[in-house]
């Protein structure tokens, strides 16, 4: 993916809301990525044995590189090549491409839990566009 084509597909709009959004789960950010992983573990049991380190620290992590991606919006080819690094890692760890749609759906749900009656329609469908441009990214190196 081009970064050009990231820029024309994260709008000015969803930036602001994936900004603001993602500012409102740093306080409670690791009730946020263990409740991803709960979901992610319920919806996909097999993927477990993926997971090596402590999942504590595997969710710092998470919350770690989605705190990175909110901020490289700004950078759309910094986004690309990080995002296709990050791909280059999970061929590594065993991940496979239809392992994508369920952390998807885990992260969506994660979202929703997490900020409530924040997470409105459009919050959603920002949270929704970026989840698909770091995906498709990421699956352009499986």
């Amino acid at each position: 993916m081009e970064p050009l084509a990231v820029h024309q597909m994260i709008e000015t709009d969803d930036i602001a809301r994936l900004r603001t959004s993602f500012a409102a789960l740093i306080p409670r950010s690791d009730e946020a990525a263990s409740l991803f992983y709960q979901e992610l573990f319920r919806r996909a049991p097999q993927v477990r044995v993926l997971f090596t380190s402590e999942p504590f620290e595997h969710g710092q992590k998470f919350m770690m590189m989605l705190a990175s991606i909110v901020d490289w919006l700004s950078d759309p080819e910094k986004l690309v090549a990080e995002c296709r690094a990050l791909g280059k890692r999970h061929v590594g760890y065993g991940a496979k491409p239809e392992h994508f749609e369920i952390v998807g759906g885990a992260l969506i749900y994660a979202l929703e839990q997490m900020l409530k009656e924040k997470f409105t329609p459009e919050i959603q469908a920002s949270w929704v566009k970026l989840y698909r441009l770091i995906s498709d990214c990421m699956l352009a190196e499986f």
